[in-house]
């Protein structure tokens, strides 16, 4: 019989398990507001900063609270950093700062940019598909509206445009990092080159 602390961690686990998709969900919301590009690569901002700059792109309010939630959420899992710090009153303040996560879904950087891939992963007819699962082992039909998702991109123009925005930007943000490790060209000529044709 497993042990109290046993069956804890696994009840642990498991809802760590059950509680992932919402990580690539919040970080949707980060890029749909564009939260990697606020930050930046060197700022140290609050919730309220943050929120003041979002305000300023929608000219809505915005709900710090949430935010808040969403930004403690991006940084449990490295996303950004999270330090707190005094203000200039005294009083201790959450500051959200970049890392090398955060970087790679900024759109400062178009061609080094990972946000387009996760744009395109969670995009609800994508995610639909995992809801028939199981039938691929039951009927061996394809879970993707009953068809590949090349299938389907080639019969709706918008998501084929975000599929291809998706395999160029995961190319070039792929080849951007082999670039600067390695000061790499081929025969004359750019890797980034090859991304052109989306894959064709």
């Amino acid at each position: 019989m497993a042990s109290v602390e046993s069956s804890m961690e696994a009840h642990l686990h498991l809802y760590e398990i059950f509680l992932t998709a919402a990580k690539p969900m919040a970080l949707q919301a980060a890029i749909l507001v564009n939260i990697p590009d606020i930050i930046g690569s060197e700022n140290q901002l609050s919730v309220e900063e943050i929120g003041s700059h979002i305000c300023a792109s929608t000219n809505k309010p915005v709900h710090i609270d949430c935010l808040s939630r969403i930004m403690t959420l991006l940084a449990s899992i490295g996303v950004f950093t999270e330090e707190t710090t005094a203000d200039n009153r005294g009083i201790p303040q959450l500051k959200y700062g970049p890392t090398g996560l955060s970087q790679l879904l900024a759109n400062s950087e178009p061609q080094e940019s990972c946000a387009p891939t996760l744009l395109f992963l969670n995009q609800n007819i994508v995610r639909q598909g995992y809801q028939y699962l199981h039938d691929t082992f039951i009927d061996g039909c394809q879970p993707f509206t009953g068809m590949s998702i090349f299938e389907y991109n080639s019969k709706n123009p918008e998501a084929n445009r975000i599929l291809n925005e998706a395999m160029t930007a995961q190319t070039s943000s792929v080849m951007a990092s082999v670039l600067k490790a390695h000061d790499a060209v081929i025969d004359g000529m750019s890797i980034f080159e090859y991304n052109r044709c989306h894959g064709k």
